[in-house]
């Protein structure tokens, strides 16, 4: 490794930040060194919007924390799995999982989490954010069962569609 001043296209280099945590620093984020003069920074990208939830519960709860750190480890790697410590009232321990794309990044994440990390896990079924219109007027999301209120006050439960037209095998 040598210090350069700058990096061209297809090169690999690092930047000493001081970070204390990755994930404080997203996809799209612009670095500024301080005195220059006359830049504008670029518009900061939006994040991605998670698409797909799950759960994974260790079978053994002393596993725990050793899925978190499992998770922690795999998300250096792949930017659209968020996750964070949960736990559900009256049940075992828990670790709710987001991911910005594809169903397929969570059929990889789990395979990662059960063969590299020689995991024992039970993960729920994939799902989706839902919309909730409630009877007194409030608009709230949830991506887990657990958060369905009281079907008393629900006025309208929407979920997300997609319409394809002129499906082509690739």
């Amino acid at each position: 490794m040598r210090a350069i001043e700058r990096l061209e296209t297809g090169e690999v280099g690092y930047i000493a930040t001081g970070l204390k945590n990755v994930s404080d620093c997203r996809v799209g984020d612009t670095l500024h060194l301080g005195g220059e003069s006359g830049r504008t920074p670029t518009a900061r990208i939006q994040p991605m919007k998670s698409m797909v939830f799950a759960s994974a519960y260790p079978s053994e709860a002393a596993d725990y924390l050793a899925l978190r750190d499992a998770l922690a480890k795999l998300q250096l790697n792949e930017c659209s799995l968020e996750f964070r410590a949960g736990n559900q009232p009256g049940a075992r321990l828990w670790i709710p999982m987001r991911f910005s794309w594809r169903l397929s990044i969570w059929r990889s994440c789990r395979s990662v989490l059960r063969r590299e990390y020689d995991l024992d896990l039970v993960f729920t079924a994939p799902s989706v954010e839902y919309e909730i219109s409630k009877t007194d007027g409030d608009e709230i999301l949830i991506d887990s069962p657990i958060e369905m209120p009281d079907p008393t006050f629900i006025r309208e439960i929407r979920e997300p569609w997609i319409q394809i037209d002129n499906l082509h095998a690739c």
